[in-house]
């Protein structure tokens, strides 16, 4: 299976989502940072399972979940095997979406 792993602050379109709005994968993040795990989505899904709760589908095999600076730091700190770009410009308190797409 192909996947992405995108970070970023939400657009409006992508906020819109979690008010059962369609919003394709790729819309949902105003600019999309790639996140790659080298541990595969496995690791990757576990650890939102364990520490994301606020999350919505966003089409078949796509879901994306809201979190903080300090989140995507925790990933980042805890899961070894993920590399996220621009990780320097990560501001602790903000608001940011992570999206998670699979592709066929």
């Amino acid at each position: 299976m192909d996947y992405y792993i995108f970070y970023g602050e939400l657009s409006d379109e992508g906020k819109s989502a979690w008010n059962g709005n369609e919003v394709s994968p790729f819309n949902m993040l105003v600019v999309n940072n790639h996140i790659e795990c080298r541990g595969g989505w496995t690791d990757f899904l576990s650890w939102t399972r364990r520490n994301l709760h606020d999350e919505v589908r966003v089409d078949w095999g796509s879901m994306a979940w809201k979190c903080t600076g300090e989140d995507l730091r925790d990933l980042k700190e805890h899961t070894t095997k993920c590399e996220i770009e621009s990780y320097d410009e990560i501001e602790p308190e903000k608001e940011y979406g992570i999206v998670f797409i699979e592709m066929s």
